[in-house]
């Protein structure tokens, strides 16, 4: 299997906090645009969160047609170069695909 060593991609970013099982994600292109978002949102995260440290990290690629996130209500599924931003609403999805099996 030849696995491209270099990925210029979005990526998630998973922080693990002290004594909570559900890490918090961010989604972002380096390391270092990953924790500014975080410090960004940390304010608005829920009070158990913002009176622990983050422990651990993890990084992870989306995976296409499998990674889904929820945003504004609507379910996204991963795509990739098949939309402006990577992200399809699952319902559009759903509607591609009856269109490619007629």
């Amino acid at each position: 299997m030849d696995l491209p060593i270099f990925y210029n991609g979005i990526k998630f970013y998973k922080y693990y906090f002290e004594g909570l099982k559900k890490p918090i994600t961010i989604e972002a292109y380096n390391k270092e645009e990953a924790r500014i978002k975080l410090n960004q949102v940390v304010d608005k995260l829920p009070k158990e969160y913002r009176e622990k440290k983050p422990f651990g990290e993890t990084i992870t690629r989306p995976v296409l047609g499998i990674s889904k996130k929820v945003m504004n209500g609507k379910k996204y599924i991963w795509v990739g170069s098949k939309s402006s931003n990577g992200w399809l609403e699952e319902n559009e999805l759903n509607e591609r695909i009856k269109e490619f099996e007629k």
